[in-house]
């Protein structure tokens, strides 16, 4: 289904658009970590989803709706994905020793925090190319939004539980 809604996309995006992240250096990345960390990545992405609907796509009456029935029928299958990622997370867990989990959430850190700069980067080039070919919806010059940024919990959430610094 995302295959064919990316073809789409790719109809109606700027000349010039493209993807900054390396998809098999990101199955690398991936690849290379515990099944514990995996796991713990894929939960935390079906749970972005879910909120990411519910917040941002669910509630925006100015959104198509075949946009939002594509989303609404991703969120149910992520729901049923999510419950069953989360009790094999836990099987994992089970068969792991403590060491191996310090070793797994260190590993997890890796995988959100790649994530998280993936994002970033492609906010930043999706900004400059509509900047420099001074694109606009409604007369108005799109810029980058903190509610994309935002929306990451897993990140975001864990780099602000890390910081002391007070920001």
């Amino acid at each position: 289904m995302f295959r064919r809604i990316d073809g789409l996309m790719e109809e109606t995006l700027p000349e010039g658009y493209h993807f900054d992240a390396d998809a098999d250096e990101v199955a690398g990345l991936v690849l290379s970590k515990s099944i514990w960390a995996v796991l713990g990545l894929t939960f935390d992405l079906e749970l972005f989803t879910q909120l990411h609907y519910r917040q941002s796509i669910d509630a925006d009456p100015a959104l198509s709706g075949l946009f939002k029935d594509v989303f609404l029928f991703h969120w149910k299958e992520e729901s049923q994905h999510a419950a069953l990622d989360e009790l094999e997370w836990k099987r994992c867990d089970a068969l792991i020793s403590a060491d191996e989990r310090d070793k797994a959430v260190d590993e997890f850190i890796e995988l959100v925090s790649a994530v998280d700069g993936i994002l970033q980067g492609q906010a930043v080039a999706d900004a400059a190319l509509c900047k420099s070919r001074k694109l606009t919806t409604g007369g108005v010059l799109l810029r980058p939004t903190t509610r994309l940024s935002g929306c990451f919990s897993g990140g975001l959430l864990l780099r602000r539980s890390q910081d002391t610094s007070g920001r």
